[in-house]
């Protein structure tokens, strides 16, 4: 379970509509869909109630509820857009949350489309956050193609963002988790702040986020 001192608020953003692989976070590997596995990592981390799915499909509402788990509305049109961030849909399910419930000191992000991710990451990730409040963690893996790293870029208030240099050797983030102060994403709005520390996951298998088909038979074709 979560480490002691923290008082976690999973979210777990999964919309329907997906322009490359439809209904995307529905999708099975392994004989079980995207939103479902994780989930099933979720509550290893931290308690039921401390976990909100964030979706505009009724489908997804109706897992999230067989599972037990927090899904109090669908999803506002204004948040299901292609151009609507993950640190918005983030801030909605937190403030809900705690006007709802209770503070918390640590939020949580875990993207369906990260299948194979471990719990043991996740909560090292949370250990270098506890000794770090201030940073924002990112998950992230190795760009093995030294010359392709320029396409990582991610261009954001004139900052390239998207891309970590350690001793010539460059990572990019993988999707897998993000964890972040509240109080911190209400006031920077991004993941990507200027304090920000990348968590390093060797694993290709963990590195797999399905982005589109090419993502998805790789992933079915691991077996575990």
């Amino acid at each position: 379970m979560q480490e002691k001192n923290l008082k976690i608020l999973i979210v777990i953003p999964a919309r329907k509509n997906s322009k490359r692989l439809p209904n995307k976070n529905l999708l099975k590997v392994n004989k079980k869909s995207l939103i479902q596995r994780t989930i099933d990592i979720a509550k290893q981390i931290t308690d039921k109630e401390n976990i909100i799915i964030s979706t505009d499909s009724s489908k997804i509402q109706k897992i999230a509820k067989q599972n037990q788990i927090n899904v109090p509305w669908l999803r506002p049109k204004k948040l299901s857009s292609d151009k609507a961030s993950s640190e918005n849909v983030v801030l909605h399910a937190l403030n809900w949350y705690e006007k709802n419930f209770k503070k918390v000191n640590c939020l949580l992000l875990l993207q369906p489309t990260s299948p194979f991710r471990k719990k043991n990451s996740i909560l090292k990730g949370l250990n270098l956050f506890e000794k770090n409040k201030k940073f924002s963690i990112i998950s992230i893996g190795k760009v093995n193609n030294t010359n392709s790293h320029k396409f990582f870029f991610m261009k954001e208030k004139n900052k390239l963002m998207n891309i970590f240099n350690q001793k010539n050797n460059f990572y990019r983030p993988n999707g897998s988790f993000y964890i972040i102060k509240p109080s911190i994403l209400r006031s920077q709005k991004t993941f990507y702040i200027k304090k920000l520390k990348g968590f390093i996951l060797k694993s290709q298998k963990e590195n797999i986020d399905i982005d589109n088909i090419y993502d998805l038979k790789i992933a079915r074709s691991i077996k575990e």
